[in-house]
């Protein structure tokens, strides 16, 4: 990244994706969501009560962050 502040600026662009789309659709799933700079940590709780399954649920959430090329590692407990 060229100057010393892309990283904030990269920062508060996507904070604001967060805020108007993902977290807003999303809150009552998402138990945990933190992230710094390009790395994000999540607990992703599914709607027991959905006709979707628990994959079909995480996908949405996934379609949901277009941006870049990121790489989804999914470890399901239970």
């Amino acid at each position: 990244m060229g100057t010393s502040s892309a990283c904030d600026w990269a920062t508060i662009y996507y904070a604001v994706h967060e805020n108007e789309t993902l977290l807003s659709i999303y809150e009552e799933e998402l138990l945990e969501y933190s992230r710094y700079i390009d790395d994000m940590f999540g607990i992703f709780l599914p709607d027991p009560t959905s006709e979707y399954t628990y994959q079909q649920q995480f996908d949405e959430v996934v379609k949901d962050m277009p941006f870049g090329q990121l790489e989804w590692e999914d470890i399901e407990f239970g």
